[in-house]
């Protein structure tokens, strides 16, 4: 059974696109999550609180911010505008 925590502060969360988990490595491992399910995370996300903002990033991965240039501009970005929204 799912708890939810009902956190009253702001979270963020910010994912993948997608998941793939496999034994071996492979060049597709280097533009998606590797190790968590994206998908059961951001709908688990949804119960931490009422102020939960959950972000996806195509061909990012397990680590958003190690993702290539692209992917971690727009993160940065992202995280820049969430923080500005939230200044408490």
């Amino acid at each position: 059974m799912e708890r939810r925590l009902q956190i009253r502060e702001p979270v963020l969360v910010m994912l993948s696109g997608r998941t793939r988990i496999q034994g071996e490595w492979s060049e597709e491992m280097m533009h998606l999550d590797a190790v968590i399910d994206v998908d059961e995370t951001a709908r688990r996300a949804l119960g931490l609180g009422r102020r939960t903002s959950v972000f996806r990033y195509p061909g990012a991965i397990h680590d958003v911010f190690l993702s290539r240039r692209a992917v971690r501009q727009e993160a940065y970005e992202d995280l820049v505008l969430w923080l500005r929204s939230h200044p408490d």
